[in-house]
């Protein structure tokens, strides 16, 4: 989903799970941050949650 993330180096994370299948991820570390929402789920808020749990 993610694969450039540097996972050992992770700080914060937040999953969006719907029919138990990840649909998006924010992903943050030192210095950077990423973020992959499924493409037919955009625009549904998604993002702004993200956000939310992540303290932005």
């Amino acid at each position: 989903m993610l694969p450039a993330a540097p996972v050992p180096e992770l700080t914060a994370a937040a999953l969006a799970i719907a029919g138990g299948a990840v649909i998006g991820a924010s992903l943050r570390w030192d210095g950077g941050e990423a973020e992959f929402i499924e493409s037919g789920w955009r625009g549904r808020g998604i993002e702004a949650e993200l956000a939310r749990v992540l303290g932005d």
